[in-house]
């Protein structure tokens, strides 16, 4: 799985990971030494996957008074692009569509630093950058680069995985009809961590690796997966086994398709899996929560059944109505959209959908815009072989957005940009 010379750097990386405590000398100590790598590695392709490998790490990298050593990654990685495209080292070229989208989302950015002094817009348009350039550099080598991006993001899951027991980051959530229960949080949060098992499930899926490896591979996700006890991973999840069944996802290494009866079959199997897995004790916390939420549902309790979410949704949606007809369109360029809404008074959680902060930031047309580019351009590769791996991606990641404001989080932007 880790076999290519360019992505052969992920055990040492993770080695060096792992040992982070939350102490801000040693952290220091440890992203330094990332920091230093990346800066004088010549090597721009190690660089690039450094920066995957990283995405679902990012919250560690913030250091009290001094900021986001991740940003720093950022901005290496970008001045390197820029040096390669001014010294002509570089043979390919970012298209005029994606230099336009570059600069919207530029504009929004210094206009987010100027009137909400917000410098998360700046993060956005690192990764922005960052993004076209691998889209423009590996356009020639779709597939190989995505088989590299699987291994990458799958080996970097299981080790986030794996330093969320190291370091033991579990919580205890209350539970109707069973009580307090200790839930995988991880590092990035309950439900932001499931997308990524998620993400890394479906690459698993798809990826040329050893049967056996496979399976203990997606065992290991699955047990981490109920363990978050997160329904949008959970109902993520079944779209994404609906999907990869429907357009045959699990059959592109096969050179042959797969009959209707070896569907049904695999469908049945798969029936059979599910029923035994909710018999098991770590999955009786997601089946309380199905039940609890299926009693909300039926009591026409929506907004209890949804955790909260129905009610912020409204009143950020209020707040979006009060818009002048020029904002409605455009936006406020406020990427945090929490601190908008203390502007206007209000003291509430974020808003838990991504495209609710996206109407608020960049407005009807800028939405618009921001998905359709990325569909359009999705759309050059349906020939490509992991083009519907890559469509599969974009399901887990807009369906996500729907119930976890992840605007301003790198992994996010770039899942649905890339």
């Amino acid at each position: 799985m880790i076999a290519n010379k360019r992505i052969n750097f992920m055990p040492y990386l993770a080695l060096v990971l792992m040992p982070f405590t939350y102490n801000s000398i040693l952290d220091a100590i440890i992203m330094s030494i990332i920091v230093i790598y990346v800066l004088l590695n010549k090597d721009i392709d190690k660089s690039i996957y450094i920066y995957v490998f990283l995405l679902p790490w990012e919250q560690l990298f913030t250091i009290p008074l001094v900021g986001s050593m991740f940003t720093i990654i950022q901005i290496i990685i970008c001045i390197k692009l820029v040096l390669l495209n001014l010294n002509g080292q570089q043979s390919y070229r970012t298209r005029f569509s994606e230099l336009v989208f570059i600069m919207v989302i530029a504009g929004y950015a210094f206009i987010g630093l100027l009137i909400h002094n917000s410098i998360q817009g700046l993060g956005i348009l690192l990764d922005v950058f960052i993004i076209f350039n691998i889209i423009a550099k590996y356009r020639s080598g779709y597939d190989s680069f995505w088989e590299n991006i699987f291994s990458i993001v799958i080996f970097s899951t299981i080790c986030t995985c794996l330093f969320g027991l190291l370091h033991m980051q579990f919580i205890d959530r209350w539970i109707g009809g069973i009580g307090f229960v200790k839930i995988y949080y991880g590092i990035l949060g309950t439900t932001r961590s499931a997308i990524y098992i998620n993400i890394a499930l479906l690459f698993t899926f798809v990826l040329n690796i050893e049967r056996k490896l496979k399976i203990c591979i997606i065992i290991f996700l699955y047990a981490f997966l109920l363990m978050t006890t997160s329904m949008t991973g959970i109902i993520v999840n079944v779209l994404m086994i609906a999907y990869c069944f429907a357009f045959n996802v699990f059959n592109l290494q096969s050179q042959t398709g797969v009959s209707l009866l070896k569907r049904f079959a695999y469908i049945v199997v798969l029936f059979i899996g599910i029923v035994a897995i909710l018999q098991l004790e770590i999955a009786q916390p997601v089946v309380q929560r199905i039940e609890n939420i299926t009693s909300y549902i039926e009591a026409g309790e929506v907004d209890k059944a949804v955790s909260g979410r129905e009610g912020l949704s409204t009143i950020y949606l209020n707040v979006f109505n009060e818009y002048g007809m020029i904002n409605k369109l455009v936006g406020v360029a406020a990427f945090n959209t929490n601190d908008l809404m203390n502007n206007y008074g209000i003291v509430i959680p974020y808003s838990h959908n991504s495209f609710i902060d996206l109407l608020l930031t960049f407005g009807i047309l800028g939405e618009i815009y921001i998905m359709t580019h990325m569909f359009i351009r999705n759309l050059r590769y349906r020939k490509n072989k992991y083009f519907k791996v890559v469509m599969g991606l974009k399901i887990i990641i807009i369906v996500s957005g729907l119930t976890v404001s992840m605007v301003t989080t790198s992994f996010w932007t770039f899942w649905l940009l890339i």
